[in-house]
């Protein structure tokens, strides 16, 4: 929360009033382990002022202004400006304290990943098991060398799908379905899919 907010801080400071930031991935769908870095993005505000910049700005460019707004920033440490890329991002060390250090990559107007990012969390808050056994095959990919989607093997929110469609068939368990048009990438979880689940899993 500490660097999203001075994330947040910096990128109105920059960018102006319009703009947002947005967390996804595995800190933001319940499913983080004590590795998983910070992935977030600076999109614009739906609601935004009427004075902000427009939303077609071009994300190089935002990537520019934000380098200018970090770069002088005292917890922030840039390490890597991912130009090339399609989406470019901005790598970076959040350090609020000595000792304690957070791998951020920060990209801009990438909201592809909130919807799913929503979905993932609707379903780790239908129970703790569920997270938690989705952690567990996290982490056992990762100790056995075949995830991550850089070294050719199965991204972890494909791990993270795989288990929930384990979860669903699996006929002891049969975790119930939720249709993906409620999931438009908003931080909450919609109201039509907090139900009550009597969940079948044993600790």
């Amino acid at each position: 929360q500490a660097c999203l907010g001075e994330l947040a801080r910096a990128t109105t400071a920059q960018l102006g009033s319009g703009w947002r930031v947005r967390p996804f991935g595995s800190i933001s769908n319940g499913f983080a382990t004590h590795s998983s870095d910070l992935d977030a993005t600076c999109c614009r505000d739906p609601a935004a002022a009427a004075g902000a910049r427009q939303p077609d700005s071009d994300s190089h460019t935002m990537l520019e202004d934000m380098v200018s707004a970090l770069q002088e920033h005292p917890q922030f440490q840039i390490v890597e400006e991912v130009k090339a890329a399609r989406i470019p991002i901005l790598r970076m060390k959040f350090a609020p304290r000595a000792g304690l250090t957070l791998d951020v990559d920060l990209s801009f107007q990438n909201t592809e990943p909130l919807p799913n990012t929503q979905l993932l969390r609707a379903y780790s808050a239908l129970c703790p098991r569920v997270r938690d056994l989705g952690i567990l095959v996290k982490l056992w990919a990762k100790a056995s060398g075949v995830s991550g989607a850089q070294h050719g093997h199965l991204s972890a929110y494909a791990l993270t799908l795989m288990v929930i469609y384990f979860l669903q068939v699996e006929p002891d368990v049969k975790l119930p379905v939720l249709p993906t048009e409620l999931f438009a990438g908003e931080p909450g979880i919609p109201s039509a899919a907090r139900i009550s689940w009597p969940c079948g899993l044993s600790r």
